[in-house]
């Protein structure tokens, strides 16, 4: 049996950022997106335990990146900490892995289709390309 190693979780403060990988699929063109808009669908949460993300002071958005599956295939986005805090339901918890110390949740997210599209859509108002999508792909 593996034991499970205890990683000190910290606070994040409200002046520092996190980064999220992008992936390409994404994307839809026919949707109308412009290329340096971010995505509605950026904010998912695949796990049901929040939008993961990695904090930047203990990440880059190139390694991030590169924790990627297909690197190559994968944006990165910025959003400042304080920022999703303003947003009333939304919070932020560090959440380190032993891959990535940095790994952090945006919990909150509601359930419901109207709520959460709301909030995703003021999370993507709030978010920036760091390293933006090579659209040559698609």
């Amino acid at each position: 049996m593996v034991k499970e190693l205890l990683l000190k979780i910290k606070n994040i403060p409200d002046e520092d950022f996190l980064f999220r990988n992008v992936n390409l699929k994404l994307i839809r063109i026919p949707r109308g997106y412009s290329i340096d808009e971010v995505p509605i669908n950026a904010f998912r949460d695949e796990q049901g335990d929040g939008i993961s993300t990695a904090w930047d002071k203990y990440s880059s958005a190139k390694k991030l990146r590169r924790l990627a599956k297909v690197p190559k295939f994968n944006g990165v986005i910025k959003i400042n900490t304080g920022n999703i805090r303003k947003i009333s339901q939304l919070s932020v918890q560090h959440k380190p892995t032993m891959r990535n110390y940095g790994h952090s949740l945006i919990t909150g997210l509601p359930k419901k289709r109207p709520e959460m599209i709301k909030l995703r859509s003021l999370l993507k108002d709030i978010s920036n390309w760091v390293i933006p999508l090579n659209m040559n792909l698609i």
